[in-house]
């Protein structure tokens, strides 16, 4: 596959610094095969006139880009090998770029804190290497199964399958790693969905009654007594600081509806394609489009539909952060199941 890429006196150039000089780089962007230097200088001034409110002196790039070239390259030729393995996974027509970064078991740290600074490096790298900014995960792989992550973010067994049934989605750089599906942990998915969802809501109106059940140890059946009375047509406003409303509504709703088809039919949804076969209804939501208040409706209903589904899934037993119900048994302090991995290989 071919590429072109800038550079200056046969050095790759980061196009990134044109504004104040003209910088060398390793990992330089890989631009379309078929891009004009005219192309690219209107794209370049319209992206920084946007980000600097007109401000750069656009001359000064105009001199420094003069001096450069844009020289096509065959993709072997310019990409160096990337410190660590990783794979693309999840819906195919994702504004967003989801991405598995392979670790060794004695590269994990131990802690959940440093797992997220690692992988907040490894993106950085991921993004000078290629150009990509990505939403990364890190994820211990032996023996074909996924068997760490970071956590409460995510879990093996989702984690594991959505590569699986997803890698084939995506345009990949190495082979897939996982031989197949491991048996999903229901009453995880559950009390995942439950506290994410609540998660969202602190901020609401409903504050008060969520922030006497989220945090501490408390009976399952509260955390569903406080989501009974949840009515979305009454929310204006989620005010979260580092997540907007649209994209706060998408996300209940791709788990109100994934944990209902896992629960109750054994189907496991990872796209949003997946997602709207089951649920049409709910297209705006997931495809982030203007909403009604019919669609908020609709909303309500899936809860209220998933608050009986779960109820009816067995007797929720606490004994401290320990959670049991139909034979199934989760660490509700730092959300994981207490199974050994090789136990639940399908």
């Amino acid at each position: 596959m071919k590429f072109k890429v800038l550079t200056y006196n046969n050095q790759f150039i980061d196009e990134s610094y044109l504004f104040n000089g003209i910088y060398t780089t390793t990992h330089p962007t890989l631009l379309d095969a078929d891009l004009t230097m005219e192309k690219f200088i209107s794209e370049m001034v319209a992206f920084y006139n946007e980000f600097d409110g007109g401000a750069i002196d656009v001359s000064v790039f105009l001199h420094n880009l003069e001096q450069c070239e844009l020289v096509t390259y065959e993709l072997s030729e310019v990409k160096n090998e990337f410190s660590y393995p990783y794979y693309y996974y999840g819906s195919e027509d994702s504004k967003d770029i989801d991405i598995l970064f392979s670790v060794s078991r004695e590269e994990m740290p131990h802690t959940q804190e440093e797992r997220k600074v690692l992988v907040k490096q490894i993106e950085n790298d991921f993004f000078n290497f290629c150009g990509k900014k990505v939403n990364g995960n890190l994820v211990v792989i032996e023996n074909g199964y996924i068997v760490d992550t970071i956590y409460p973010k995510a879990w093996v067994d989702g984690v594991n399958n959505s590569l699986y049934n997803t890698y084939s989605l995506h345009k990949q750089d190495y082979p897939l790693p996982v031989i197949g599906k491991l048996k999903r942990n229901k009453l995880l998915a559950i009390y995942k969905t439950a506290r994410t969802i609540m998660a969202l809501l602190s901020r609401t109106q409903y504050r008060s009654k969520i922030k006497a059940t989220i945090k501490g140890f408390h009976p399952f059946e509260d955390k569903l007594k406080v989501l009974d009375n949840i009515d979305f047509m009454y929310i204006t406003s989620f005010n979260q600081k580092n997540m907007c409303d649209v994209d706060i509504l998408k996300t209940i709703t791709f788990y109100l509806g994934q944990n209902i088809q896992l629960v109750a039919n054994n189907e496991e949804i990872y796209t949003k394609t997946q997602f709207n076969k089951f649920y049409p209804k709910l297209y705006n939501f997931i495809y982030r489009k203007e909403l009604v208040l019919l669609d908020k409706l609709d909303l309500t209903f899936l809860l209220t539909e998933w608050i009986e589904l779960v109820r009816n899934y067995g007797e929720y037993k606490l004994d401290g952060h320990i959670l049991s119900c139909n034979g199934e048994v989760i660490n509700t302090k730092n959300e994981t199941t207490i199974n050994e991995i090789q136990s639940i290989y399908l």
